[in-house]
């Protein structure tokens, strides 16, 4: 058999180098994708920075959340325990107008009643303040109602001074019994639901026998 001359050898097989082949892929598979960064834009140093930052900003309110959550505990609700003691105290200044001023029986004897009654528990009034650590006379400005004293002095300037005065105290008699019940069941320290008790059962009290007036 002849052998044709100049006849081109076989291309001998590529070399495939030993050890990690996948490193060389790059090689002899160019159009095999590259791994992205998890990062915006590639991983770069200046988003890496804004991650850190925006991480550091999530720990800082979360901190705070939990740190307001913690100081918070224990505290007593006081709005409706300082609202209390407002009422408390304006019930015993109109108590006292009527004491001066009104001429029925019905009138006068709940004027006296709630005077009395009132300014007897007035150091109870005084301790549950205190026992939620604030200020009595921080607590008791500003308790009087311009308005009342207007209502009543129109009423007595009509000759109507004692059915004013006591429909004012029956509905101020009323919100004082619920808010001396929501400052009671609000109260969660010992020292103050028991200095309480007493604003309790007297505002029931107060509360049922205006109620009971006119029947």
């Amino acid at each position: 058999m002849l052998m044709q001359p100049n006849a081109p050898s076989p291309a001998p097989p590529p070399i495939v180098p030993s050890g990690d082949v996948q490193q060389y892929d790059f090689i002899f598979n160019p159009n095999q994708p590259t791994k992205k960064s998890l990062l915006p834009g590639g991983g770069s140093k200046k988003n890496r920075i804004v991650l850190i930052a925006v991480g550091a900003v999530a720990l800082v309110i979360i901190f705070s959340v939990i740190a307001g959550l913690i100081n918070n505990l224990g505290k007593e609700n006081t709005d409706a325990l300082v609202s209390a003691a407002k009422q408390q105290q304006e019930l015993i200044r109109v108590a006292e107008i009527g004491v001066q001023k009104s001429k029925t029986q019905d009138a006068k004897n709940i004027a006296i009643t709630t005077k009395l009654s009132l300014e007897s528990e007035q150091k109870e009034m005084q301790a549950a303040i205190q026992a939620a650590k604030l200020n009595p006379k921080k607590v008791l400005t500003g308790s009087i109602d311009a308005k009342t004293d207007a209502a009543l002095t129109t009423a007595e300037q009509n000759n109507r001074f004692d059915e004013e005065f006591l429909k004012i105290m029956t509905a101020s008699l009323t919100n004082y019994q619920k808010t001396v019940k929501t400052a009671y069941d609000n109260a969660t320290g010992k020292n103050l639901k028991a200095a309480l008790t007493t604003q309790y059962k007297s505002a029931n009290t107060l509360a049922g026998v205006a109620g009971g007036i006119g029947d």
